[in-house]
């Protein structure tokens, strides 16, 4: 028996178990000093300068793991790490082995075969981080590059990188949108969408002028430093302003076409540091178009129901060349003229989307002030009509349950709907920690590639979320442009009308130094706390 023990090489498998779990700590077991030192030296300093980094500079590990590039290097550096891993248990193992006593034939072959298994299961441990951290990376690449375009496209609505958008400049007041007899907004209600014209007068070319050659000095001149590159968000951030339009849309089983029915505005002010989300009700009449459509429309406005235009603009895409949706960008000129602010990016998900992100993010919860009861529509193939009951009080909600909380009109409106839905984005945003993200990692990578569109260029996202990780939660302002307080008229039908001048005026105040007067801070909600719970 005692033969038959020493013939097992335990030592060795104890000496490449520590090293598996901290490189270097088996060499030290077996008296390789030099060896071990160092390797549980090297391994201290990168898991301490990894910590600092997270710690300190954790916004900036997070911009840099949204950079293709970044993580294809990070594979690249996992598995050079595995490969070291691997060498290293290998190396406390054969020094165990060095020790072992002297067995005879029989029983070394039986060690030789145990040592192997054993060997084989600690590599296949030490191989599991590693793993887990190249799928993690992997999932983020493919989410990146399919999701995000690689480039900003060439629209009508944005300016070219080499010609920067003009400085913002306060719109004119246009007049009250009150609806006269012989305007389309008033009389016999609102014409069907199938009325409107197919086709548009195409404006004539504008001439394009013939530079002038200045003439050439005698003397050269001198040398200027050249300028840094530019930033991909240099042509959006030319006002000082990044805009994203957040759409959400009823897309689903046995709908034609697809109804923007939430349209909330993001805004981040560079120059205070302040933020807003502006929600436009689906219902106004009367916003100003694009100038795409513009002409095509009494007065220049949209005279359906807002949440109608991205159909609409949809069925012309020769109206916006190059814009990889057409519907969204004429939402997105639309939105611009209506607030003031001109729409740099979109972000479009539909409700089978919303209900696969909050499933993945394993719900949310929230403060429900007054019971909701509604009928919610199938948002994925395959499922029925449901029925949904959401009492008061503190509730968690999966993801059929919060669409159902954010969609229902039953006994209340569409202004309570818009609140519901700023209530569940603020909740979403308090509860997505790290761990939770990571938890829900694969399925919400995979909901976001299948059910999210957007024109941000890939290259521009890390300066985005950078920007986005430095606003302070306190620093953010959430408006819904309801009536009557942002109404100037009403069509016959009892739709509202926009005032205009109202909804800039409260958009570039929101976002100044001082923020929101008090005559118009009781149409806000605070972000931090709206619908959401507190610890």
């Amino acid at each position: 028996m005692r033969q038959r023990s020493a013939g097992i090489p335990w030592r060795a498998l104890a000496a490449a178990g520590l090293t598996a779990l901290l490189p270097g700590a088996g060499q030290l077991l077996l008296g390789a000093w030099v060896r071990g030192g160092l390797l549980l030296g090297g391994t201290a300093a990168l898991a301490t300068l990894a910590g600092l980094a997270w710690r300190q500079e954790r916004a900036a590990v997070l911009v840099l793991a949204l950079r293709p590039s970044t993580l294809l290097l990070a594979l690249c550096l996992n598995a050079v790490l595995a490969l070291v891993r691997w060498l290293v248990i290998a190396d406390a193992f054969r020094l165990g082995r060095q020790r072992l006593p002297h067995t005879t034939a029989r029983w070394r072959r039986r060690s030789q075969a145990f040592a192997a298994a054993g060997l084989a299961a600690l590599l296949i441990v030490a191989s599991v981080p590693h793993m887990l951290a190249g799928y993690y990376t992997y999932e983020l690449y493919v989410l990146l590059v399919t999701v995000f375009p690689e480039q900003r496209p060439a629209t009508a609505l944005t300016a070219p990188a080499s010609q920067p958008r003009p400085s913002r400049k306060p719109l004119p007041t246009p007049p009250p949108a009150v609806p006269t007899p012989s305007s389309p907004l008033a009389g016999g209600g609102l014409p069907p969408l199938d009325e409107l014209p197919n086709r548009f007068p195409l404006p004539p070319p504008r001439p394009t002028p013939t530079p002038q050659l200045s003439p050439t000095p005698s003397t050269e001149p001198a040398p200027t430093p050249e300028p840094p590159p530019p930033s991909p968000l240099d042509p959006a951030l030319a006002d000082r302003r990044i805009a994203v339009l957040l759409l959400g849309s009823d897309a689903g089983p046995g709908r034609s076409g697809a109804r923007t029915d939430s349209i909330i505005l993001a805004v981040l002010e560079l120059d205070t540091g302040r933020a807003g989300l502006f929600s436009v009700p689906r219902n106004f009449v009367g916003v100003p178009l694009p100038d795409e459509l513009a002409a095509s429309f009494p007065d220049g406005r949209w005279p359906q129901l807002l949440n109608a235009l991205y159909s609409y603009a949809s069925r012309y895409p020769e109206r916006f060349p190059g814009a990889p949706d057409p519907g969204a960008a004429a939402l997105k000129g639309a939105i611009g003229k209506l607030t003031g602010v001109p729409v740099d990016y979109y972000a479009l998900v539909d409700m089978a989307g919303f209900v696969r992100v909050v499933d993945a993010l394993g719900g949310v919860t929230i403060d429900v002030p007054k019971p909701v009861t509604t009928w919610l529509s199938p948002p994925a193939p395959g499922e029925d009509w449901a029925y949904y009951e959401i009492p008061a009080g503190r509730q968690h909600l999966n993801g059929h349950q919060a669409l159902a909380y954010a969609r229902s009109r039953t006994g209340t409106s569409d202004y309570d709907r818009m609140y519901r839905q700023r209530c569940l984005l603020g909740a979403l945003r308090r509860q997505a920690d790290l761990p939770t993200i990571l938890l829900a990692f694969p399925a919400l990578t995979e909901a976001l590639q299948d059910t999210v569109r957007t024109d941000v260029p890939l290259d521009a996202l890390p300066h985005l979320v950078e920007l986005a990780l430095a606003v302070s939660p306190e620093r953010v302002v959430t408006i819904g442009f309801v009536p009557p307080t942002y109404v100037s008229g009403w069509t016959t039908g009892r739709y509202p009308i926009p005032n205009l001048s109202l909804i800039q005026q409260v958009v570039s105040a929101a976002l100044s130094i001082d923020g929101l007067p008090d005559e118009l801070a009781s149409s806000s909600v605070d972000l931090p706390s709206a619908c959401s719970w507190q610890e």
